[in-house]
């Protein structure tokens, strides 16, 4: 074999080998303009009228970062953060429809017409009151389907985290009924009408349920955070009298977001305790009529 063979043989090897080292170069090489790294934030979306009508705010679970997600002319109300963390459930007094939007406040889509929405666990349906009884619709706009058909108006469902039932409201007591609409259970009983139970909402695990009672004692109304067992035994109050509304469970259980007014001459606040109810701290103030607090978590790109 001649040299200048083997020259041209060698020079061809020193070449490819170049070009191996100069890929690998590339590989390894940091990108200039890389993605920024999904944010998750642990938050608490509720309405306040601080711009005159109850648009949709987040807060995170501290106090800090309160940011206004909604800026329309009508009152909006019952905002809830999606399993997936993408969206948002509300209700609009406008038009009385229900909405959902992405978290940011984008891409505004209705989908039914009632109020009081929330999420079945996957994401996928709501469940909402209208018309006196309790619906689930795809969040399509597809497939709606009436679950109750009662003489008295029922409120507030609360979709279980299986996804096989329905904690609600009717004629002023706590029930539970079963996704394909057999199987209703009451699960308090209370002595008279001067009882009213309001706001169901099923713990994280599907083992408690918390609801706001209030009691009317013939000169003002008493209002508690109440928590009971799904099969209506160990009905005990978590909190003193006081004025409570809509509580809500962290997404990890151990804590319950509220709406509390402290005092006659004060507006409704966010307010946080632990699930015991003790260490109740406020999260924002008394000035702004805050209102329908719901914990989530959401992802920001």
């Amino acid at each position: 074999m001649g040299t200048k063979y083997i020259q041209f043989l060698s020079t061809i090897l020193i070449f490819l080998i170049l070009i191996s080292c100069a890929r690998d170069d590339a590989v390894l090489m940091p990108d200039p303009y890389p993605e920024p790294e999904p944010v998750i934030r642990t938050v608490i979306a509720f309405t306040t009228r601080e711009t005159g009508t109850f648009q949709i705010y987040i807060i995170d679970k501290d106090g800090s970062n309160k940011k206004q997600l909604t800026f329309g002319e009508d009152d909006l109300s019952s905002p809830k953060i999606s399993p997936d963390s993408t969206k948002i459930l509300y209700h609009s007094l406008g038009d009385y429809g229900i909405y959902i939007m992405d978290t940011d406040g984008s891409d505004q889509i209705r989908i039914a017409t009632g109020m009081y929405p929330c999420w079945f666990p996957d994401g996928t349906k709501i469940a909402f009151g209208h018309n006196g009884d309790i619906y689930t619709i795809n969040i399509d706009g597809t497939e709606e389907r009436r679950i109750t058909n009662h003489n008295s108006p029922d409120y507030y469902p609360s979709v279980s985290p299986d996804g096989n039932r329905i904690a609600y409201i009717y004629y002023d007591e706590l029930h539970v009924i079963n996704i394909d609409g057999t199987g209703s259970v009451q699960l308090t009983d209370y002595p008279d009408k001067d009882y009213h139970c309001y706001h169901p909402a099923w713990s994280p695990l599907g083992d408690k349920i918390i609801y706001k009672l209030d009691y009317f004692n013939g000169y003002n109304f008493q209002d508690y955070i109440y928590i009971i067992n799904p099969d209506g035994t160990n009905n005990i109050p978590l909190t003193e009298v006081g004025k409570y509304y809509r509580p809500c469970w962290s997404p990890d259980g151990s804590k319950i977001a509220y709406e509390f007014r402290p005092n006659s001459h004060s507006a409704d606040a966010i307010w946080v305790m632990d699930a015991d109810g003790t260490n109740k701290v406020y999260l924002t103030s008394s000035d702004d009529y805050c209102t329908d607090p719901s914990w989530g978590v959401i992802i920001e790109k």
